[in-house]
């Protein structure tokens, strides 16, 4: 089957080492997020979450191109995790299987029953991003994985300390890192890229996102959070960056989470 999508001529020159500012800057702060909290290291097998959002795809392209230039040798594989309802647009599967197939990473596509917690309790993104966490970390295991990387970036960092400061009056921060189960680690190397800095990336090189078919999306309360930060950057363009150093100083990163992912 036709992926029905091609690079365009700026990402292959991208992918070739002929990088421009906006994507060099974006390179520039993954890659110090990646090398300060050594997320990725020598001999690492990666497996990446891969939705065929925005992020994901930044994430990918990020550490295909990595993983060219830097000394440290590790293998990189992506998987979609998908729940029979609503069911991926074949045409956008094809689009993300094209664009892995281009980079040269193996793609798995997998398709589950709707598990029945989310069947039983409702459907919720915390839910639902729990249950296809659980996926990924089967899948690592299956693969030969030790390292799982999801594309969460600086804004997610900052949006999550403020709803938990908000909500619950702790600024618990989201991790570069953790370790489940005593096997895997999951990482999150765009920790200090912007949200914007990757639209323009996404956007400007030509990724082949694909829309979210979830019924929820736009819908939860984060987007609150996020909109609240907004207004806060015209005040301090640098909040995002504070909030995060601020909760990482009021909360230290664990060494290790149990289980739940």
């Amino acid at each position: 089957m036709s992926s029905g999508w091609e690079p365009s001529p700026e990402l292959a020159d991208a992918a070739s080492g002929r990088l421009k500012g906006y994507f060099e800057r974006f390179m520039s702060a993954a890659g110090a997020g990646t090398h300060r909290h050594r997320l990725i290291r020598d001999g690492d097998s990666v497996l990446v979450g891969l939705s065929g959002g925005k992020d994901s795809l930044a994430l990918l392209l990020f550490l295909e191109l990595r993983r060219r230039r830097v000394k440290d040798r590790y293998t990189l594989k992506a998987a979609r995790v998908d729940w029979d309802e609503p069911p991926a647009a074949p045409e956008d599967m094809a689009a993300i299987a094209g664009f892995c197939a281009w980079l040269g990473v193996p793609f798995i596509e997998e398709r589950r029953p709707t598990p029945e917690s989310l069947a039983e309790r409702g459907l919720s993104c915390y839910r639902c991003s729990r249950e296809r966490r659980r996926v990924l970390f089967e899948l690592a295991d299956r693969e030969g994985c030790g390292v799982v990387a999801l594309g969460h970036h600086l804004d997610d960092f900052a949006e999550t300390a403020l709803m938990n400061l908000c909500k619950h009056g702790r600024l618990d921060p989201m991790r570069p890192e953790a370790v489940f189960f005593g096997r895997f680690r999951l990482v999150r190397p765009l920790c200090d890229a912007r949200e914007s800095a990757i639209r323009a990336v996404a956007t400007r090189l030509g990724l082949p996102v694909v829309g979210n078919r979830c019924p929820l999306a736009g819908s939860s309360q984060r987007g609150a959070y996020k909109a609240a930060l907004a207004e806060l950057a015209k005040i301090d363009t640098l909040v995002r960056e504070n909030v995060c150093k601020a909760a990482s100083t009021a909360s230290p990163y664990p060494e290790e989470a149990h289980g739940d992912p």
